[in-house]
């Protein structure tokens, strides 16, 4: 669901969006901070702010994207900003950006821009697909050697997906196990805490954990084959 609020300028936008977003544990999205973000990436990149057709164009061509706050984000954000990957929440508070936003908010390609960069944010995180669990491992099989191996595995992971949540969930029917059917339901009930851009690097850090893996060695001579099996059994 989305709630959309408007209103004349300070009259308390932020304030309210900000306070219902925290109560029900959505999204807060000011569509303000896309005008800053530009303008943001105007300035550091040596765009003058005057030539409007340039300011347009790198406008489209940034990818500008909102998340929640992470549980190691306190230091105050309503919501995480990054422009092409980089958190540039406190960046585009900048006293510079305050002198130019405006500008750059008037220009028609930028709200074009931003029009349809918003609409993609607000319908990605309308359809509450934005956020995954983190890293969830799952184990079957004995008790006390799975619970073992999945401590040793949460520790690995940790070590190479550093904040990163690490949830591990055990197959079974005896207490504290979760049975093989209820599994997709069990997972899709987790707390989500893995935003989309976050999934790439994700894949990556896990790719270097299994490039750390001791290789089993490949046992020499010819494989063996079925026919001295097939030959005993016929003995039998």
């Amino acid at each position: 669901m989305i709630i959309a609020i408007d209103g004349p300028a300070a009259s308390g936008k932020s304030t309210v969006g900000y306070r219902l977003a925290k109560a029900l544990d959505y999204l807060f999205f000011d569509t303000g901070v896309m005008y800053r973000a530009v303008t943001w990436a105007a300035l550091a990149r040596g765009v003058a702010i005057e030539d409007e057709p340039a300011v347009g164009d790198l406008a489209h061509a940034l990818e500008i994207d909102l998340c929640s706050p992470q549980p190691a984000q306190q230091d105050g954000r309503h919501a995480t900003v990054r422009v092409d990957g980089q958190d540039v929440t406190w960046l585009i508070r900048a006293p510079e950006v305050d002198r130019n936003v405006s500008a750059v908010s008037a220009y028609c390609e930028v709200r074009r821009a931003m029009t349809a960069k918003q609409r993609q944010i607000a319908q990605r995180y309308g359809r509450g697909d934005a956020d995954r669990p983190g890293i969830v491992l799952v184990g079957e099989g004995n008790p006390s050697r799975t619970r073992a191996l999945l401590a040793t595995e949460t520790k690995k992971h940790e070590q190479v997906a550093y904040g990163v949540p690490v949830t591990t969930v055990l197959v079974g029917k005896d207490q504290g196990q979760v049975p093989l059917e209820n599994l997709q339901k069990h997972l899709e009930k987790l707390p989500k805490a893995l935003q989309p851009h976050q999934l790439t690097e994700v894949k990556q850090r896990l790719k270097a954990l299994d490039a750390m893996r001791p290789k089993l060695p490949v046992p020499r001579g010819p494989m063996p084959t079925m026919k001295g099996v097939n030959r005993a059994m016929r003995g039998r």
